[in-house]
C-alpha cells in the first residue's frame, strides 16, 4: 500500500480530514491548543507525509534483508520499526510548526508536543492496519488466482485424458472396419482411408487448442459420420440442422462433437431394428445434441468424466455452462457457441 501510484494526494487528502475530523470534536480549544489554523492543517499533513513515507522506506528496507514466509511477523515488525521513526518524524513536524513556522518556544508548546505524538501514533497505527488489511488481501487474491491456474491445468488435463482415450478407441474401431473392407476389395476402401487420415489428421492438429472453429469441426464431422455409417450403417442415423451463414466466428471446445457422439453409441443400443437417432441443432447461440435413449441392458461403467470436462472447460472459458436433460424416451446436451471476431487475440 504504501508505494501507490498517487499516494501524495492520498497523503495531503488524509492530513486535511484529519484535521477537519479532529476539529469538530473540539479538541482544540478542549487542550488549549495555541497554534494557528495554517500551522495546524501543515502538522497534520506532514506527519501523515512523515509516517507514510518512512513506512514505505522501512518497509522496501525490510523485504530486501528480511526474508521470512510468516505475513503476520513481517507486518509486526514492519510497525515495531515504524514507532521510533513516527516519534523522530513528530518532533521534526513541532519543529517545522510550532517552533520555525509560528516561532514559539518549546516551552511554550509542551501540550502541542505530547498531542502531536499521541497523533502521530494513532496515524502511524491506523495506515499500518490498512497497510496489513490489502497486504493480506492481495495474498488471498494470489491464492485464488494460483487455485484458478491450478484448477484450469487440472481440467485441461482431464480433456486431454478424455483425447488420448478417443484416439485409440477411434483407431481401433475404423481400422477394424477398414480390414473388412479390404478384405471383401471393396471400391469404397480407398474413400474409407482418406476420410479417416482426415478425421485422424484434424483431431491431431487441434488438440492442443481450447478452441475450433465450428464451421471445421461440421466438415471434418461428415468424414467422421461417414466412418461410422461404414461402422454402423443403418444403426445409427443422423440429422444435422443449422444455418452456415451464422457459423461465422463460431467456435466450440474441441472434441466435443465427438465425445458426445461417442458417449451415446457407448450407453445405448444401436442396431437395424432400433436404430441410434443422433440430431445436431445449431441455432442462435447455443448447439443441442440429442439422441433416443435406449440404454444396453449391460451398462459399461461410467465416470461421467467426458461431460464434466467439457462442462468446466466452458466455465473457464466463458463463465456458462452445459445443460443436461435426460428423459425417459431421449438423452439431450445443450452447450454454448462462442461468438469471437479475432480468435488470434481471444488466444493470446
Amino acid at each position: 500500500m504504501f508505494g501507490l501510484k498517487y499516494r501524495y494526494l492520498i497523503i495531503v487528502a488524509l492530513g486535511f480530514y484529519s484535521y477537519i475530523n479532529t476539529y469538530f470534536t473540539d479538541f482544540f480549544n478542549h487542550y488549549q491548543v495555541k497554534a494557528s489554523t495554517e500551522a495546524l492543517i501543515l502538522s497534520f499533513i506532514l506527519i501523515v507525509f512523515f509516517v507514510w513515507e518512512l513506512s514505505r522506506l522501512a518497509e522496501l528496507t525490510l523485504k530486501r534483508y528480511f526474508k521470512t514466509p510468516s505475513a503476520v511477523k513481517f507486518l509486526a515488525l514492519l510497525f515495531v520499526l515504524s514507532l521510533p521513526l513516527t516519534f523522530i518524524s513528530a518532533i521534526a513536524v513541532i519543529a517545522i510548526a510550532g517552533i520555525w513556522y509560528s516561532g514559539y518556544q518549546p516551552t511554550e508548546i509542551q501540550t502541542e508536543i505530547k498531542l502531536t505524538l499521541l497523533l502521530a501514533f494513532r496515524i502511524n497505527l491506523f495506515l499500518h492496519c490498512i497497510n496489513s488489511i490489502t497486504y493480506f488481501f492481495k495474498q488471498l487474491r494470489a491464492k485464488q488466482l494460483e487455485a484458478e491456474e491450478l484448477k484450469r491445468a487440472q481440467i485441461q488435463a482431464q480433456l486431454q485424458q478424455i483425447k488420448t482415450q478417443i484416439n485409440p478407441h477411434f483407431l481401433f474401431n475404423n481400422l477394424n472396419v477398414l480390414a473388412s473392407l479390404i478384405m471383401n476389395k471393396s471400391e469404397e476402401a480407398n474413400q474409407f482411408i482418406e476420410s479417416f487420415s482426415e478425421v485422424y489428421r484434424y483431431i491431431l492438429r487441434n488438440q492442443e487448442k481450447e478452441l475450433v472453429s465450428l464451421k471445421d469441426e461440421l466438415k471434418v464431422m461428415d468424414l467422421y459420420i461417414f466412418l461410422l455409417k461404414k461402422r454402423f450403417a443403418e444403426a445409427i442415423k443422423f440429422n444435422i440442422s443449422f444455418d452456415e451463414h451464422r457459423l461465422e466466428n463460431t467456435y466450440i471446445v474441441p472434441a466435443t462433437l465427438q465425445i458426445l457422439i461417442e458417449n451415446a453409441i457407448k450407453h445405448n443400443i444401436a442396431s437395424s431394428a432400433k436404430p441410434l437417432c443422433i440430431d445436431i441443432v445449431i441455432e442462435n447461440d447455443t448447439m443441442m445434441v440429442r439422441n433416443n435413449y435406449q440404454p444396453k441392458q449391460i451398462l459399461e461403467k461410467s465416470s461421467q468424466i467426458g461431460l464434466k470436462s467439457i462442462n468446466q472447460q466452458y466455465k473457464i472459458i466463458c463463465g456458462k455452462e452445459i445443460t443436461v436433460k435426460n428423459q425417459d424416451d431421449y438423452f439431450e446436451i445443450t452447450l454454448p457457441v462462442l461468438k469471437v471476431e479475432n480468435y488470434e487475440v481471444f488466444n493470446y
